[in-house]
């Protein structure tokens, strides 16, 4: 019995060993199964990108961004002066219009016709005083009063200083004009509105008054007293009282002509009129006057000029 029950208990302890040995393969199976699902889990997260991520979906380039193209450089020199003013009027006129930030121009088909300069060659005379002398305060004095009531005594004065047409001369060479008729005197000097423009470009940047005296002559054209018509009466009021002018006017018996010029300069660009029509005409000095005026007042209307007046 004891053989049998031992017997017995160690079929028991067999039976056991085996069922723990059969749990443990089929737990290390569950285990094995488990482990390789857990791996395929594992894996697939592994293999599995988020949206966006560019190794699992197709890389778009957005396009490069195109640049905006820089609008062309304003030229005046490519504006046609016959489409951008009209003028209807009795006798001659003619008009320049000069860019100082590259010496561009633009005028009317007469640009290079020359006419008599009249008073507005004062400015000149000023300027060749100022940067070849060292006036004294009544040479200051008379080329004030020479600019401000457009006197002619003291230009004639001034002019006779300088060496008449050795001045003129240097006016040429200096300003580099093409269109000029120096004349006997001061007032009979003939130029062209394209030249008279140069000269004016040539006193906004200091080299016809010299770097002393270029703000000088300036401050002088702008508290001009005889002879504001003109360009002045295209702009507002408060406008007009700060733009530097010089204007000139006058009769030639020989020719029975009358002139109405005029000169405006500011720190970007400069303007020059100049009118010739019969002394008979009805419309007298207003006749020229206005049409410096509306020659101004169209330029500043229009469109292709604002980059040039509203710099």
């Amino acid at each position: 019995m004891l053989c049998k029950a031992g017997f017995a208990s160690v079929a028991s302890v067999g039976n056991v060993g085996a069922m723990k040995r059969r749990t443990l393969i089929a737990g290390g199976a569950g285990l094995f199964v488990g482990g390789v699902g857990l791996m395929a889990g594992a894996g697939w997260r592994a293999f599995q990108r988020s949206p966006g991520d560019p190794r699992t979906e197709p890389l778009i380039e957005e396009p490069a961004p195109v640049p905006t193209p820089a609008p062309p450089k304003f030229d005046l020199s490519k504006l046609d002066g016959s489409q951008l003013v009209s003028i209807d009027a009795t006798g001659w006129h003619s008009w320049a219009l000069i860019d100082h930030n590259d010496g561009a121009m633009t005028g009317s088909a007469t640009f290079n016709e020359i006419s008599r300069t009249c008073s507005v060659i004062k400015v000149w005379i000023a300027a060749d005083y100022l940067r070849t002398k060292n006036p004294s305060s009544s040479k200051q004095a008379a080329i004030s009063k020479m600019i401000r009531d457009s006197d002619n005594a003291s230009a004639t004065t001034l002019f006779a200083e300088l060496g008449k047409s050795a001045s003129f001369k240097r006016m040429q060479e200096m300003c580099g004009l093409t269109d000029f008729t120096p004349g006997s005197s001061w007032g009979q000097c003939q130029m062209s509105s394209r030249d008279m423009a140069r000269l004016a470009a040539k006193v906004q940047d200091g080299t016809a008054a010299g770097p002393n005296w270029t703000e000088w002559l300036i401050s002088e054209m702008r508290l001009v007293r005889l002879g504001t018509w003109g360009i002045r009466e295209a702009f507002p009021p408060d406008q007009a009282a700060q733009l530097p002018i010089k204007n000139g006017w006058d009769t030639t018996a020989a020719t029975k002509t009358r002139h109405m010029n005029c000169m405006a300069i500011t720190s970007r660009w400069s303007l020059m009129v100049m009118t010739r029509y019969p002394i008979s005409y009805s419309g007298g000095d207003r006749h020229g006057q206005a049409i410096c005026r509306d020659v101004t007042a169209q330029l500043l209307q229009r469109e292709e000029l604002k980059p040039l007046f509203e710099a």
